[in-house]
């Protein structure tokens, strides 16, 4: 990819977005707005930005309520059928559909939890297998358990190693 400032000029060279005639994706869309309306920067007497309101002053003076985004019906409704009508499992969770959508801490948080899940199967069947053996052999002559407590020891900083590079890529 190619980032540069948008100019109308270049419109044809712009990664468009999905069922849309222009490049911005909804969040984009929603940064962008959010800035029109709060940004008034005033550079060489030419006034440049939007309306200059400040609207987390104007929701505590009590002006306004509250202010928030409204849902793009397609997108919402693209997301719930790629990730809540059609259930898969944790490694397969619609990160980038949620990014675009709700934004990168959210996405990041999803991203963390799938990963979590993934890792805690190795965990939960490690445990199966050991609570098998203690109940074959009796809890005094159970060599899984060491094993075991080795491995949970041992598990959650093979976790946050495997995030970290995740988060890398």
């Amino acid at each position: 990819h190619i980032f540069a400032p948008y100019d109308r000029k270049m419109h044809e060279y712009f990664k468009r977005g999905a069922g849309v005639d222009h490049p911005f994706d909804r969040l984009q869309r929603v940064r962008l707005n959010l800035r029109m309306i709060q940004s008034d920067v005033v550079s060489d007497k030419t006034r440049q930005g939007g309306a200059g309101l400040n609207l987390n002053e104007l929701k505590e003076s009590g002006k306004i309520l509250d202010f928030f985004t409204l849902h793009d019906d397609q997108e919402r409704d693209a997301i719930y059928d790629g990730w809540v009508r059609k259930p898969s499992w944790p490694w397969n969770q619609p990160t980038n559909m949620i990014r675009t959508y709700f934004g990168e801490k959210v996405a990041l948080f999803f991203a963390f939890t799938a990963h979590y899940t993934t890792w805690m199967f190795s965990l939960a069947l490690f445990g199966l297998a050991a609570s098998i053996h203690v109940a074959m052999v009796g809890f005094d002559k159970a060599l899984a358990l060491f094993f075991f407590s080795g491995f949970v020891a041992v598990w959650p900083i093979l976790m946050l190693e495997s995030w970290k590079g995740k988060q890398v890529t």
